[in-house]
């Protein structure tokens, strides 16, 4: 019989360490957990550019630290906050600001990396960050927001256009709100009325 206890709390913990990294479902839309955006970021970085280091969700922002490897070596910390749906067009806006360190070996690349990197509000850190997202053709930049193409997240849009009673999940459902919320992303959504798709 002590294997069988043994057992249950083996299979316990690991439905919690899977748990963890699914959505996690509500009356009104779903939250994506901190270890689930984790995963995902990992997977989609290149990391001949960059390393993930850590991601953490506070009140009002996502805050991701990378490991820049190319074009400078340096620790970039990039804080987001949701600001906007734009329905129609399948994109979220996302306001964000970066800031960075050098972690070059040669004191005089860090004194040069760290000239840049004071400048990272301006154009060279949209740059930088332009370099980092190339392979991601969800994201892009447009003018002080990161924008995120719903539509060109497979998952996502394999979802949004499943059919539900002969009419797309997507002409129904819209996205209507998205916070940051006890450690997660939130996401809100709300029914259409057919004019509205």
């Amino acid at each position: 019989m002590a294997d069988s206890g043994h057992w249950r709390q083996s299979l316990a913990e690991g439905w919690q360490r899977l748990s963890a990294k699914l959505p996690t479902p509500h009356r009104d839309g779903l939250s994506l957990p901190q270890s689930l955006l984790q995963s995902s970021l990992q997977r989609h970085l290149d990391p001949e550019l960059a390393r993930y280091e850590s991601l953490t969700i506070d009140d009002e922002h996502v805050h991701l630290q990378l490991a820049v490897i190319r074009p400078i070596h340096a620790r970039l910390q990039l804080s987001l906050r949701p600001t906007g749906i734009d329905w129609p067009s399948r994109t979220l806006s996302l306001d964000y600001r970066l800031q960075g360190t050098s972690t070059s070996p040669s004191r005089l690349r860090r004194v040069v990396n760290s000239a840049l990197l004071g400048r990272l509000d301006s154009r060279i850190g949209r740059q930088l960050l332009r370099q980092l997202l190339k392979d991601l053709p969800w994201l892009s930049l447009k003018d002080e927001q990161l924008i995120v193409a719903l539509d060109r997240l497979d998952a996502l849009n394999r979802w949004l256009e499943r059919p539900l009673f002969g009419q797309a999940l997507a002409d129904r459902f819209a996205l209507a709100e998205l916070r940051v919320e006890n450690g997660a992303l939130r996401l809100v959504v709300q029914r259409l009325d057919g004019d509205e798709a």
